[in-house]
């Protein structure tokens, strides 16, 4: 008897929080399902992309808001771009996506434009940057002319609708004096492509710019968002699993 008081109480329980699951159970499932059905291609390469990316036709929500995924579309082919951060942030090429488990590497290349404006400030959190990384200040909007000697290349920028230039300045001492009043930008390059540049093995800024960058998702951000969808998710299974058990005892 006290068998089948704890069974039905256990069951009561169980629809009633089952119930109150249902409501918020029942958007989550919708948006697992889109999440794990609207995946992005673009190409011939680039296929059935998931978590942390979004964009064209995948829904902001499937992904980390900083990491949109666009198909550019020419009569050359096509060819995917990832925006970091808002629209008016750096823009690149995907040259090669590697997922391995929840480690995701990314080769990006070729800037689609050169913003003058700072750097995600959530890029650290989501990007862990190889050795084989380096990043450079480059300053602009300085209220007096660089001096020539203190600076090695430079490339134009935008903030908005005004054009700028921004300058690579390599000597350090130098570099902290214009930081004080200058406006500034950090953008990760090629160790490698700089050091060649530095000795000027490669011809402009804007090719060691164009050259990109290797970088992977952090674990920690890789897999977060999909574990909690799977955990909502199942959550109300095991809800519905445990009344149907109950009723069967």
């Amino acid at each position: 008897m006290f068998s089948l008081i704890s069974s039905v109480h256990f069951l009561t329980v169980t629809i009633f929080v089952a119930f109150l699951v249902l409501p918020s159970s029942t958007g989550v499932d919708e948006r697992y399902r889109t999440c794990t059905s609207a995946l992005f291609s673009c190409g011939n390469i680039f296929s059935s992309v998931g978590y942390p990316f979004w964009g064209d036709g995948r829904p902001k929500y499937c992904g980390l808001p900083a990491l949109q995924l666009q198909c550019i579309h020419s009569e050359t082919g096509e060819w995917p771009t990832l925006t970091i951060g808002s629209k008016d942030e750096q823009s690149y090429n995907v040259a090669s996506l590697k997922h391995f488990e929840s480690n995701i590497t990314l080769e990006l290349q070729g800037f689609q434009n050169i913003p003058c404006t700072s750097y995600n400030k959530n890029i650290s959190d989501i990007f862990k940057f190889s050795p084989s990384v380096e990043h450079i200040k480059l300053v602009y909007n300085c209220p007096s002319k660089i001096d020539a000697h203190n600076f090695n290349g430079s490339v134009p920028c935008n903030h908005g609708d005004t054009k700028y230039q921004a300058y690579y300045v390599s000597n350090m001492s130098a570099l902290k004096d214009y930081a004080s009043y200058c406006s500034s930008i950090e953008v990760p390059v090629f160790r490698k492509q700089l050091d060649l540049y530095n000795k000027g093995k490669v011809e402009s800024l804007t090719e060691v710019l164009r050259q990109g960058f290797i970088t992977s998702i952090r674990q920690s951000v890789s897999g977060v968002k999909i574990q909690v969808v799977h955990v909502a998710h199942l959550m109300f299974r095991i809800l519905c699993a445990s009344a149907r058990m109950e009723l069967l005892t």
